[in-house]
């Protein structure tokens, strides 16, 4: 029994060595002292529990993380702690030679002192430390105490220094402090959880308001659908009327179309006969116009033969009257040569007085042959007038005979010009008969297209009503199936509106609409041309097919007063069904922005529900 006390003695004795402890009594009390940084935990949830728990704080890094779970690294934390609002990685203690501890927050709620923390900070000796809610320890650093220790009683030495007054002792977080209550901590808790109570109980006020605005609405809403199967029946009678209707429209359209095409077959024939009419008169004009030009062309190589003769007489004449004046060139420069040579010679008689007299015989033969040459000169030249007139006789005959093959030519003009003019009358007689015949056939036509387009468009009306008819059955039937699960999670509704004034003064009107989806409720101003905006993106995410028969309210037409209260008042009510019907359609189809949505993700894709988003129209 002694060797088993030795040997617990000794272990004891160890492990306080190997901690640094020191245990020493103080009156009644036993004081365990430690020369290593560490914590005292405060925890009070077990009652059963006698010892004080310290945790050491060993040099490097002390991870505190919530009791039975690991960190990114598959590591236990070293300080567990308990508590719904704690984290694997609540927060860790840094070590810096026993002389520096880190605080270093990271997932968990930190306070030290009374205040939170969320940055690492250097603790000091005496802070107090709540890790969650309910983990409460005290910090414990020998060094910092020994520290402080020793400045009180330098304090206290110095005269008239109070040795027990704790006020030069900051309570900062940055310090320690002898004057924090961790009282303190547990009556913040109990304001915090009073605060959540009371958010609690409002809320649940609130859904009891909700529930009950949605027992009303879904009361209207059933009303509403005993209306609507009203109208269908309505409809289905108004259809049947239609189609009998239709049935005896298409019996008197046949009998119509029947008379018309008699008269078209009648208006036929009397065409066929105008047009062969015209053509046999076309055919004797063509003739007779073609007798013209040749009888035209003939005169027109007559007239090349005359004018090639005429050319070539004339070129000839222009050639024997070129001769006859070189000819006469030449007599006149020998009759200037002959005078040259008398004045010579009288200068020569006059000089030579002797020899003339010696050559007076001679001188009278040459006179005598000069005599005989100048009458024979002035013989031809007589013959070359002579030949003058007559080639102005032969230009005036000419010029008369151009004068009448141009009036022949004239006349043949106007006949042919005549022709062409009656010709040109018949062609515009039978263009214009054409042109009536086309009037009438292109009015028969339209006539036709006309009734092919009234068919047509009696055809699509009632295609459209059976298709209005069939689609409101298939909602009808589809509301019945998910009204439950829609009224469960949306509502929409739009219970007044606001005017507003522009910056330029100019008025318009903004419906206040409320939105409930999944218990979140909010409110949008919406101006109706944002409402436009919104169908147009619908349009473009899910198609004409998913909102077949889905329209929006029209703009009222050009002349209507869209400010009245009537107006107003009329708009929002289709404004409110228009999108209970669109979400109610499409919030379970998977292209749909509603469908399985959120408030933050309806706000995220769709701008129009988005109560912080101010949209420019």
């Amino acid at each position: 029994m002694t060797s088993q006390w030795k040997d617990k003695w000794k272990e004891q004795t160890d492990l306080m060595e190997s901690r640094a402890l020191r245990v020493k009594e103080s009156g009644r009390a036993l004081k365990v002292d430690s020369e290593r940084p560490h914590l005292v935990s405060l925890n009070l949830d077990d009652p059963l529990a006698t010892g004080v728990t310290l945790y050491y704080l060993n040099e490097g890094t002390t991870l505190c993380g919530k009791a039975g779970t690991v960190d990114k690294m598959g590591t236990e934390a070293d300080i567990p702690l308990s508590g719904m609002d704690t984290f694997a990685e609540h927060c860790s203690f840094e070590n810096e030679g026993d002389k520096i501890v880190r605080l270093v927050p990271q997932d968990g709620k930190c306070v030290l002192n009374g205040q939170r923390v969320t940055e690492e900070l250097e603790l000091n000796q005496g802070m107090t430390i709540v890790l969650g809610r309910d983990n409460i320890f005290r910090f414990n650093h020998p060094f910092h105490a020994s520290k402080l220790r020793k400045e009180r009683d330098s304090q206290s030495t110095g005269a008239g220094a109070d040795p027990y007054d704790s006020s030069s002792i900051s309570t900062t977080p940055q310090h320690g402090s002898s004057i924090f209550s961790p009282g303190q901590i547990f009556e913040d808790q109990r304001a915090e959880e009073r605060a959540k109570l009371a958010e609690t109980q409002k809320r649940l006020e609130e859904l009891q308001k909700a529930h009950e605005e949605r027992e009303a609405e879904d009361t209207a809403l059933a009303e509403e659908k005993e209306k609507k199967e009203a109208e269908a029946a309505d409809l289905q009678r108004r259809l049947a009327e239609m189609e009998a209707a239709v049935a005896a429209k298409d019996a008197e359209q046949a009998t119509l179309m029947q008379q018309t095409e008699e008269e078209k077959a009648r208006a036929e024939e009397k065409t066929l006969a105008e047009l062969a009419a015209l053509r046999g008169a076309s055919e004797a004009a063509a003739a007779a116009l073609k007798v013209m030009e040749e009888e035209k062309a003939r005169h027109a190589e007559e007239h090349q033969e005359f004018l090639k003769r005429e050319k070539s007489e004339k070129a000839l004449e222009l050639k024997q009257q070129a001769e006859a004046e070189e000819r006469l060139a030449k007599l006149e420069e020998k009759l200037r040569r002959d005078e040259e040579e008398n004045t010579k010679r009288a200068a020569e008689q006059e000089a030579q007085a002797l020899e003339m007299e010696q050559k007076l015989r001679e001188a009278e033969e040459r006179q005598r042959v000069q005599d005989e040459e100048q009458a024979k000169n002035e013989a031809e030249q007589a013959k070359l007038k002579l030949e003058n007139e007559k080639l102005k006789q032969q230009e005036k005959k000419r010029a008369l005979e151009h004068t009448t093959v141009k009036h022949k030519d004239a006349q043949m003009r106007k006949e042919a010009e005549d022709a062409m003019t009656k010709a040109k009358q018949a062609e515009d007689k039978m263009n214009a008969m054409q042109a009536m015949n086309d009037a009438k056939e292109a009015e028969l036509a339209a006539e036709k297209q006309r009734r092919d387009e009234e068919e047509a468009l009696k055809a699509k009306k009632i295609q459209t009503l059976e298709r209005k008819l069939k689609k409101a059955e298939t909602m009808t039937i589809r509301h019945k199936e998910e009204s439950g699960a829609f009224e469960d999670m949306w509502s929409v509704r739009i219970p007044r509106f606001h005017f507003r004034e522009a910056q330029g003064g100019k008025a318009y009107v903004q419906y206040e609409i409320k939105i409930s989806l999944r218990g979140e409720e909010w409110k949008v101003f919406r101006r109706y041309s944002q409402f436009e905006a919104l169908h147009k993106e619908l349009l473009r995410r899910m198609g004409k097919g998913a909102l077949a028969g889905l329209e929006l309210p029209g703009k009222g037409g050009l002349f209507a007063n869209k400010k009245t209260e009537g107006f107003l008042k009329e708009r929002k009510l289709h404004l409110e069904k228009y999108m209970s019907d669109v979400i109610g359609r499409t919030y379970n189809y998977n292209a749909s922005p509603f469908y399985r949505t959120t408030k933050v993700k309806l706000q995220r894709e769709l701008a129009f529900f988005n109560n912080s988003a101010h949209l420019i129209t």
